[in-house]
């Protein structure tokens, strides 16, 4: 049995800081959203919420990717997102999930959190939770349903699993995407 039924990319978000949609900022070759399609491929089929932008990220999506449409984009939250996925996987029992605006994850954090209990969250080394993050069981059943504003609502009393990398920092805006750009050109796994 595979570790996950299905990959959840988050990009629904108006990137307003950042100013473009942070799915194609470039990133080492290729786009932000190719590599995480390509990095997470291999565990599951994935999926991406799309919302603001949505028209014009439709052409560019990487190959295999499905997508999903948040109409209510601009009035709700990533978790709503995460549940307008899962209305279209209703037999997943366990999904990972990931924003667009993180650093794709390596392969050591993705088995840690493959091989870690149905729900969980990873943890860098500076004790920092981060992503891509596996839901299911109870969990997800709840998730399905749960008015909450935030995911780690949902996922504050999963385990956590330590990793060796950092895997806490986002980019909202270009100075923040372009220091994760250079710190992974610099540490290249």
């Amino acid at each position: 049995m595979p570790a996950f039924d299905a990959v959840i990319v988050l990009a629904a978000g108006a990137s307003r800081r950042m100013g473009r949609p942070k799915a194609l900022l470039p990133w080492r070759g290729e786009t932000l959203w190719e590599a995480h399609a390509r990095t997470l491929a291999p565990l599951a089929p994935v999926w991406t919420v799309l919302g603001a932008d949505a028209e014009r990220l439709a052409l560019e999506v990487p190959p295999g990717v499905t997508t999903v449409f948040n109409a209510a984009w601009a009035t709700t939250f990533p978790l709503d997102s995460v549940q307008v996925a899962l209305r279209a996987l209703p037999a997943a029992r366990r999904v990972l999930v990931t924003p667009i605006d993180v650093v794709p994850a390596s392969a050591s954090v993705l088995a840690v959190v493959a091989a870690g209990p149905l729900s969980c969250v990873p943890q860098g080394p500076d004790g920092r939770d981060g992503h891509p993050v596996a839901i299911g069981g109870a969990r997800l059943t709840r998730l399905r349903t749960l008015a909450a504003r935030r995911l780690d609502e949902v996922l504050v009393t999963a385990p956590r699993r330590r990793v060796d990398t950092c895997v806490g920092d986002d980019f909202d805006d270009e100075a923040a995407y372009l220091r994760r750009l250079h710190e992974r050109l610099a540490t290249r796994p």
